[in-house]
Parts: structure tokens; C-alpha cells; sequence
């Protein structure tokens, strides 16, 4: 079986898009302002809620919630890390803070969180406990990028563990929440490990793309903290002070140059595909079934013709 996944994943977002309305008009606040919050998004995370939910025999209706869910949280975690990183453009518009403040931007951003947990919570008390973790989870690892230090606990490892935290932990709960109608503790590992995979390629692929810009050109204006810590993972060095106070951008470049750090991200990439492939694998037969042992490449491809 077959299916046209662009297609498909266009159809989807549509859906996803018309219920974000919904819930905006629910709101009755400043509606402009946090329509403009989702515009242009790709809204991977719900389409993907509802491909597995549609992969386990469930109608697009059944988990659109749940999905939309995702995509409030996801923005909102977008708007604050515009005012920790402030960063003024976010898909080629000025962002939230730079328009209304950083004073309402982030109560906007509390309003989605929060907003978010109470639709859920009208609807299915398992699906905002998978949201609540995973805004938990997402927290912790924006901090801890934020404070390297206060990770030194986790050594070089400190990136991996980071990684996991602010991207692939949204993944895996848009994964999850289109799961748990199975009430398949199984199912829903599966799915939430292919989540956390397809999370940790997206964000390797990220990586790569600052890297191979970086080191192909030294004015390149790329956020260094990601990469010190990278550099710290690819070396297996431990010594996080050393690698955050090092702010020689052209230092940065020879060790990363020298340490092939372009191959060490593609192939974890290329691990964290195959695992992705592998949980897919759990599920039924269907069609739906091969587009998500398919989107993990697709993703990852996308993602590095910014190259």
C-alpha cells in the first residue's frame, strides 16, 4: 500500500490548523496575536499524533485533540525561547516578544501551556498527564542549556541528555498521546521510543546544519553553546568549564575541522533512524505504517537542504 505523504502530512496540518482556531476563539484574547504564534509551522509533532493514531485504526477526530494539544505546547516553548536566546525573527517575521514585549510575549506563552492542559483535562486525564511530563521535560533541558553547569552531573554526555529534553521529549509524547486509546503499555512504549528517535535525528540534523555553516564560514553568526557542548559529547571531555569559557570562534572551528564532526552527526543520525524504523516496525500492517517508517529520512533530508 501506498500513500502520498506530502499529501497526507498537508491534509493533516490543515486539520490541525482549523482546530487552532477553534481553541484561539475559545480563548477570546488578543486572537491575532496568538494566531500569528502558529503561522507558518510545520506542525510535525501533531501531524504525527494523528498518523499514529490513524496507524492504529483510530479516526483523525478521535486524537485531532491531543495533536492540537502538542502544537500549543510546542509554540509556546517557542516563545520563550525567543527571550532566552532574543532572537527577533522566527520564520522570517519578527517574534511574539519584539511585537508585543517580552512581558506579554511570555504571558502569551503561559497562556498556551496552560490553555492546553485544560482542554485536555476535559477530555483525557491520561493524555495531560503525557503533556504535563512532557513540558516538565522540555523545561529542564532549556535550562540546562541555558546553565550548562548546573549539568555537570551528566559530564560529556550533557549534550545527548539536552538534546533529548528540549526536542525529542515533545516528539515522543506526540507520539504517545497517539497511542494511548490503545491503552497498550507496549504500543505506547514503542511509540514513544520512536518519538525520542525521530526527536534526537531531527536535532542532530539541526546541529549538522550549524556546523557545516560554521565551518565552511567563520562570520556566521551561529549560537556557540550548543556546539561547545557538542564538541564536549564528540570528545568524550568532561571538563564543561573549560569548553564554555572557550569563546575563540576559530578555535571552535579547528577542533571541530579536525574532529570530524560533520561524520560523528550523520552517524548518529543514521542510528537514531534506524531506531525509529525499528519501533515503527511494532505496529500493524497498513499503510500508515510506512509513511512513519518513512518520515524519519524525509525529516532529516528537509532539514539539511538548509545546508
Amino acid at each position: 500500500m501506498t500513500v502520498d505523504i506530502w499529501g497526507y502530512i498537508e491534509d493533516k496540518r490543515k486539520k490541525v490548523g482549523e482546530r487552532i482556531n477553534q481553541w484561539i476563539s475559545e480563548i477570546k484574547l488578543h486572537a491575532e496575536n496568538l494566531w500569528k504564534v502558529f503561522e507558518k509551522g510545520k506542525r510535525l509533532r501533531s501531524v504525527l499524533t494523528i498518523l499514529i493514531g490513524e496507524a492504529l485504526g483510530f479516526k483523525e477526530e478521535d486524537v485531532i485533540d491531543f495533536a492540537t494539544a502538542i502544537e500549543f505546547v510546542h509554540n509556546a516553548t517557542l516563545i520563550h525561547d525567543d527571550i532566552i536566546d532574543s532572537h527577533s525573527i522566527r520564520r522570517g517575521s519578527a517574534t511574539l516578544w519584539k511585537k508585543i514585549g517580552i512581558h506579554d510575549a511570555v504571558i502569551t506563552g503561559d497562556l498556551l501551556f496552560t490553555f492546553a492542559g485544560h482542554k485536555l483535562s476535559n477530555i483525557s486525564m491520561r493524555a495531560l498527564e503525557v503533556i504535563t511530563q512532557a513540558i516538565y521535560k522540555v523545561t529542564r533541558g532549556v535550562y540546562l542549556e541555558t546553565n550548562p553547569l548546573a549539568g555537570k552531573h551528566y559530564g560529556h554526555e550533557l549534550y545527548a541528555v539536552i538534546n533529548r529534553l528540549k526536542t525529542a521529549e515533545l516528539f515522543g509524547a506526540a507520539s504517545k498521546l497517539g497511542s494511548i486509546l490503545t491503552e497498550n503499555d507496549e504500543i505506547e512504549t514503542a511509540m514513544y521510543n520512536y518519538g525520542i528517535a525521530l526527536g534526537e535525528a531531527y536535532q542532530y540534523a539541526d546541529d549538522l546544519v550549524d556546523v557545516v555553516q560554521l565551518t565552511s564560514d567563520v562570520n556566521t553568526e551561529i549560537d556557540l553553546k550548543p556546539i561547545r557542548l557538542l564538541i564536549s559529547y564528540m570528545l568524550e571531555d568532561s571538563d564543561l568549564q573549560h569548553l564554555i569559557n572557550e569563546t575563540s570562534k576559530e578555535k571552535i572551528i579547528e577542533i571541530l575541522r579536525e574532529n570530524k564532526a560533520e561524520n560523528f552527526l550523520k552517524n548518529k543520525i543514521e542510528q537514531k533512524i534506524k531506531k525509529a524504523e525499528t519501533m515503527a516496525n511494532k505496529l500493524p500492517e497498513s499503510k500508515h505504517k510506512n509513511v512513519l517508517k518513512t518520515i524519519p529520512r524525509l525529516m532529516v533530508d528537509a532539514m539539511l537542504k538548509e545546508i
